[in-house]
């Protein structure tokens, strides 16, 4: 089943206990170590601000530097007045109906408090948010750093603060359209080309260096891409988009005709299939024709009997040289209408002989002879 969610009144303790106590979650997860492993993993992986706009605000806007102290400090989160950033292309207005949203979210009793983090991490605690206080020059608030905080501020990695905030729903479903999500420790190098005037308030956060690392390597893979395109280096994303159109218009081309071509080799190699198989089924044709005639002459001259004249003619079919071998090595017989070996004369010429032997007579039976004689001689 889903997981159990942080609400937005909850902080760690409350959270875990909850979740180890919950019934499915038990059913779940038997063993209560391993509960207390899914909880904490829950509480650093579920976004726990339910920000639906958070974008802006990782921009640095105060330069006041903090103190390693666990003692309560004002700050200012918010400086008074309308700013531009060129980073954004926008304007940043800082107003007192803005102050009044922040300070309306931060009352509600559906909303947790926001709390003090570092580098937009939204995970560990480094201190309470307690109070605020709207003045002419901006929105101030009271936080306390927590043992971790202050060992951060004093080991001088961290000295600046960056406020992040963004549209939010409460859990009785009220919207707050700006609300206060956390103030983070930062301390980086001052955003160049924005607001000279507020460079010391304007620092970077880690997000920030990420993405603006990222976006200069996508710079680097269009300037690439550009390149191998034939195109200027600083072609437009619009100019590179139209040449890999153009490219893949003629690829699909290339892919259309080499359809066409398999399809043409494809035919002809069926063509040259077919032909194949009539050159050999005349050749086949044309053997069994000789055999025939072949073993027509060997049964006129008794070398084969006219009974075996079919498988005779297989044979020399399939192997037309062994069979040949084989009936040369056959004497010639010696048939009616010559000397016999017994004497015996009838009169039969050759042919008459041979055409007896197909018929399956014995041209020295005087019967056969006879029964011959009366059917192809008119009875003489």
């Amino acid at each position: 089943m889903p997981l159990l969610v942080p609400t937005n009144s909850e902080d760690k303790e409350v959270f875990i206990q909850r979740f180890i106590s919950d019934e499915k979650m038990m059913m779940d997860y038997p063993e209560e170590k391993q509960r207390i492993a899914v909880a904490k993993e829950q509480w650093n992986s579920v976004d726990r601000y339910n920000a639906s706009n958070y974008q802006d605000g990782c921009i640095m806007l105060s330069g006041e530097v903090l103190k390693p102290t666990d003692k309560e400090q004002k700050i200012k989160v918010f400086p008074k007045g309308s700013f531009y950033v060129d980073k954004y292309k926008k304007d940043i207005e800082f107003n007192t109906g803005f102050f009044g949203q922040i300070a309306s979210a931060f009352n509600a009793t559906g909303l947790s408090k926001p709390k003090i983090d570092k580098d937009h991490e939204f995970k560990t605690s480094f201190g309470d948010i307690n109070s605020y206080d709207i003045t002419d020059d901006g929105m101030y608030f009271n936080i306390k750093l927590n043992p971790k905080g202050v060992e951060l501020v004093k080991s001088g990695e961290y000295n600046y603060i960056s406020p992040a905030w963004g549209r939010t729903k409460a859990t009785d479903k009220m919207e707050y359209p700006n609300r206060l999500l956390a103030v983070s420790l930062v301390n980086f190098p001052a955003l160049e080309g924005a607001l000279p005037s507020l460079q010391e308030q304007l620092r970077l956060s880690k997000f920030e260096v990420v993405q603006e690392k990222k976006k200069e390597a996508k710079h680097m893979e269009l300037y690439a891409l550009a390149k191998e395109l034939g195109l200027n280096s600083e072609a437009s994303i619009d100019a590179i988009h139209s040449e890999v159109l153009v490219l893949k218009s003629k690829v699909t081309g290339y892919e259309t005709e080499t359809v066409a071509l398999n399809k043409k080799c494809k035919d002809a190699e069926d063509t040259a299939i077919k032909l194949s198989q009539e050159l050999k089924d005349q050749k086949t044709t044309e053997l069994k024709k000789e055999a025939f005639e072949a073993v027509k002459n060997w049964v006129a001259i008794g070398k084969v009997h006219p009974a075996v004249q079919d498988i005779v003619i297989n044979r020399y079919v399939l192997n037309k040289e062994d069979t040949v071998k084989e009936i040369d090595l056959i004497p010639e017989k010696v048939y009616l209408g010559k000397q016999a070996a017994n004497g015996d004369t009838t009169g039969l010429s050759e042919e008459d002989s041979a055409k007896m032997l197909k018929a399956g007579l014995d041209p020295k039976d005087k019967e056969d002879v006879q029964i011959y004689l009366s059917k192809n001689k008119g009875g003489k």
